[in-house]
């Protein structure tokens, strides 16, 4: 078996922002704000998160298709799982994980930072770190040939 992507919030060997305070009003407000206006408020500021401004510009059809799919998510599903992902922590876990792993992260991603995600593969046994360049959180679809060939060249090293 061989696990590859993984968003994670970790600390063991180096300091990780792991679900750090300021993270929880962050979120806290995101949802007050969707509950308070609908998920349609969130469209912008998600997409400034997940997408580089030149990939905005240059794909605006991607973005809208993106931009839909978080109008169109389900208040309480949005709730539910933001209060999760602020509250994650799967520090004690990376470290019993004995599969060849891969952390893709994107050059400018704000939500799981390249630092964030070295710390991940640092604390992470028989994992690979891979930095997508000129890609934000959704790093496949801003960068996909750079993920696929990532994650190709990954799978041929660890045919498990």
């Amino acid at each position: 078996m061989t696990l590859a992507g993984m968003d994670a919030r970790a600390q063991r060997k180096g300091p990780i922002p792991s679900n750090p305070p300021a993270a929880v009003p962050l979120w806290d407000e995101r949802i007050a704000v969707a509950r308070a206006q609908g998920m349609a408020a969130l469209v912008e500021s998600t997409l400034a998160r997940w997408f580089t401004e030149p990939f905005r510009r240059a794909r605006p059809e991607v973005v809208n298709r993106f931009a839909m799919l978080i109008s169109n998510t389900p208040l309480e599903g949005y709730v539910g799982c933001s209060q999760a992902l602020v509250r994650i922590d799967v520090t004690e876990r990376l470290g019993s994980l004995e599969v060849p792993s891969l952390v893709i992260v994107g050059e400018h991603d704000p939500g799981t930072p390249v630092a964030m995600a070295r710390a991940i593969h640092e604390n992470l046994p028989r994992s690979a770190l891979a930095i997508i360049p000129g890609a934000a959180h959704i790093s496949n679809v801003e960068q996909p040939e750079a993920f696929t060939n990532v994650l190709i060249q990954f799978l041929k090293r660890n045919p498990q």
